[in-house]
């Protein structure tokens, strides 16, 4: 057994390790010099915080965690010495890694915990000032920054509180609603609805699914407080808003409708947001105006779309006919099951009298679902 300092103070004490020669401490120590000297460019952190390091509790990552630690340097999960806590990387063994995480902190203090409120609300658009609706029942997890795992639930209002120091990293869940994952140092953070499962394979076409997974993209389903009374649904980057309305399947043609304006805005010559300026230069805009100008010349408007002041410009008509090609028609709004019973006829004379852009759709996402 070999012997290691113990700085105590303005004095020093010998102790006798459990574990180590002195030639083994010897090279532990200098180890320990040299990464001082390299810190933070080594192997990337997995502890995230400095009281992750922070072993004996003084509020400091100083010599005495590092003394701890290196009693426990070596040691694996089912170990007697094992200690979860030295296992910074969380790989079941105290080896090296651990010990260049530890380096990371060391020198840092520890601030004072404290309580943060966060609010799960979903994603209404800055114009909004008026409506902040929070989301109740949402199972929150504080994965990193709390006094140990935390999970609790949203209130009424959509608030829940943590103790521990910013920032946090939380996961929050709820069914019907978009998974989350993300750092916040409290406040506001965004939640959407899932999406309807009729519009899984427009999200595949329009490659939207990695957006709506990190939050680039929401969706609000059934809104009845912002859109008003002559609107159904719209896309204000990076939300997309449906009215609740009786009629679903007017519902789903208005978000495929929607969607459409994500794709452009993420095809724009300035993503994703630039619809109106960048979409309509752009290589995808240009082709849809000449499909569009070559099926009027050859075959006259679409009705229902083609000749109407709402969708005169790029944007719109290509989203109406997007949305009449993957889903059907958007009509008046319809309770009756058998107005919407011919989809199938309604996209033969969809291809019928727009083949162009029916050809523009499919070369660049297939087919539309069956009907």
């Amino acid at each position: 057994m070999g012997v290691v300092w113990v700085l105590s103070g303005n004095t020093q004490r010998r102790v006798r390790s459990r574990h180590f020669s002195i030639w083994e401490e010897i090279i532990l120590y200098r180890l320990f010099i040299v990464a001082v000297m390299l810190v933070g460019l080594v192997c990337p952190v997995v502890a995230q915080t400095a009281a992750d390091a922070d072993f004996n509790g003084n509020g400091i990552v100083d010599i005495p965690d590092f003394l701890l630690f290196a009693d426990h340097f070596g040691s694996s999960r089912g170990d007697g010495t094992y200690d979860a806590k030295y296992d910074l990387d969380n790989n079941g063994v105290v080896g090296i890694p651990d010990f260049f995480i530890f380096v990371d902190f060391f020198g840092q203090s520890v601030p004072e915990s404290e309580e943060i409120t966060i609010k799960m609300e979903l994603p209404y658009p800055e114009d909004a000032n008026n409506i902040r609706v929070g989301i109740p029942e949402v199972s929150v997890t504080c994965t990193v920054g709390c006094e140990g795992q935390q999970t609790k639930v949203t209130d009424g209002q959509g608030h829940v509180t943590f103790i521990g120091n910013t920032p946090l990293t939380i996961r929050a869940e709820k069914s019907g609603h978009i998974p989350v994952e993300q750092q916040t140092y409290g406040g506001r953070v965004n939640m959407g609805h899932e999406w309807p499962i009729e519009l899984r394979e427009a999200i595949r076409q329009l490659n939207l699914a990695d957006a709506i997974a990190t939050g680039e993209l929401f969706l609000i389903w059934g809104d009845k407080e912002y859109i008003d009374a002559d609107g159904w649904g719209l896309f204000a980057c990076p939300v997309i808003i449906i009215k609740q309305i009786q009629d679903r399947n007017f519902m789903l043609a208005i978000l495929a409708h929607e969607a459409m304006h994500a794709w452009q805005g993420r095809r724009s010559a300035n993503p994703p947001c630039d619809l109106h300026y960048g979409y309509p230069s752009s290589e995808d805009g240009r082709a849809w105006t000449e499909a569009w100008e070559k099926d009027i010349r050859d075959h006259g408007p679409y009705p229902g779309v083609d000749g109407e002041d709402w969708a005169s410009t790029v944007l719109e008509n290509q989203a109406s006919i997007y949305g009449h090609w993957y889903w059907g028609p958007e009509t008046e709004w319809l309770v009756e099951p058998e107005a919407w019973a011919d989809k199938k006829a309604a996209l033969e004379k969809l291809y019928r009298i727009a083949p162009n852009r029916c050809r523009y759709l499919e070369d660049r996402f297939g087919s539309p679902p069956p009907r």
